[in-house]
C-alpha cells in the first residue's frame, strides 16, 4: 500500500476525531477563549510524543507508524 494512502487514511480518522472532540468541548466551554483548540493541540502533542517515544519504536511496524504519527495525530 502506498505511504500516501496510509497517511491519508490516518488523517481521515484524525480529522473526524478532532471535529467530534472539538465540538464536544465547545458545548461545555462556552468562553471566548478557544478551549477546544487548546485542549486538542495539547493532547495531540502529548500523544505524538508518547507514540513516537514508547509505542512506535517497540510495538508498531514501520508500515503503521506513518498512519498513526503523521496521519491520525497530525490531523488531530
Amino acid at each position: 500500500m502506498s505511504r500516501v494512502l496510509i497517511v491519508g487514511i490516518g488523517g481521515y480518522f484524525g480529522a473526524i476525531t478532532r471535529y467530534l472532540i472539538g465540538g464536544w468541548i465547545a458545548n461545555y466551554g462556552g468562553t471566548s477563549f478557544p478551549l477546544s483548540t487548546f485542549v486538542i493541540n495539547i493532547t495531540g502533542s502529548f500523544f505524538l510524543g508518547l507514540v513516537m517515544a514508547l509505542v512506535t519504536e517497540r510495538f508498531v511496524s514501520p508500515t503503521v507508524q506513518p498512519l498513526i504519527a503523521i496521519g491520525f495525530i497530525g490531523a488531530f
